[in-house]
C-alpha cells in the first residue's frame, strides 16, 4: 500500500511539474512571438519608408523630365519664331536696298538719256 501511496505522489508531482513546465513554455514561447512581431513590423516600417522615399524620388525625377522637356519645346519654338523674324527682317531689308538701287538706277538713267 505505501508503494501505491508514493506512486501516486510521484505521479501527481510529475503532473505538477508538466504543468508548471507547459505554463514556462507558452510564457516563453509568447514572449518570442512577442518580440518576432515587433520586429517584423519595425522591418515593415523600414521597408514601407524606403519605398516612400523611392516612390517620391522617382515622382520628382518624372516632374523634373517633363519639366525639362518642355522648356526645351518652348525653346525651340521661340528659337524657330526669332529665326523666322530674322528671315523677314532680311527680306524686307533687301527688298528695300533692290527698291533703292532701282531707284538710283533709274536716276542715272533718267540723267544719261536712256530709255
Amino acid at each position: 500500500e505505501r508503494g501505491r501511496q508514493a506512486r501516486c505522489t510521484r505521479r501527481a508531482a510529475l503532473r505538477a511539474v508538466r504543468v508548471v513546465q507547459r505554463f514556462a513554455r507558452a510564457c516563453s514561447q509568447r514572449r518570442r512571438y512577442i518580440a518576432l512581431l515587433s520586429a517584423v513590423a519595425l522591418l515593415q516600417r523600414w521597408c514601407r519608408r524606403v519605398v516612400g522615399r523611392r516612390r517620391e524620388r522617382q515622382k520628382a525625377a518624372a516632374a523634373l523630365s517633363m519639366q525639362r522637356l518642355w522648356r526645351g519645346v518652348r525653346g525651340r519654338r521661340r528659337a524657330a519664331r526669332q529665326r523666322e523674324a530674322r528671315r523677314r527682317l532680311q527680306r524686307a531689308c533687301q527688298a528695300l536696298v533692290h527698291r533703292w538701287r532701282w531707284r538710283v538706277l533709274q536716276k542715272v538713267r533718267d540723267r544719261a538719256g536712256y530709255v
